[in-house]
């Protein structure tokens, strides 16, 4: 399988536009909890996420780092573009998670 080469967003390589992106789903707690992840990822040539890193994270919950990529691997995009042609791009998100008490 060829690995596209991520292209950055700018100048002629225009950005990807974000379809669908579910939260991270976490279980209702008994306290109000929060937290919010720095991830990187390809958007591929289709559209598709992959190459997903969680850089940092900080939350209440012992899941939420599978949490994240769990949502982040069903984020569907239209590709970037350069000169009208789909390409790959590299991004860097910040998810931001929260649940609510029972």
């Amino acid at each position: 399988m060829d690995q596209e080469i991520p292209l950055k967003i700018g100048g002629k390589v225009k950005p990807p536009n974000l379809i669908s992106s579910p939260a991270p789903r976490h279980p209702p707690t008994n306290n109000s909890a929060k937290g919010h992840a720095l991830v990187s990822f390809v958007v591929s040539s289709t559209g598709v996420p992959n190459r997903i890193h969680i850089l940092s994270i900080e939350g209440e919950y012992p899941d939420s780092a599978s949490k994240t990529l769990e949502a982040i691997k069903q984020y569907k995009f239209q590709p970037a573009t350069k000169d009208n042609k789909p390409v790959a791009v590299a991004m860097t998100v910040e998810i931001y998670f929260s649940s609510f008490q029972n």
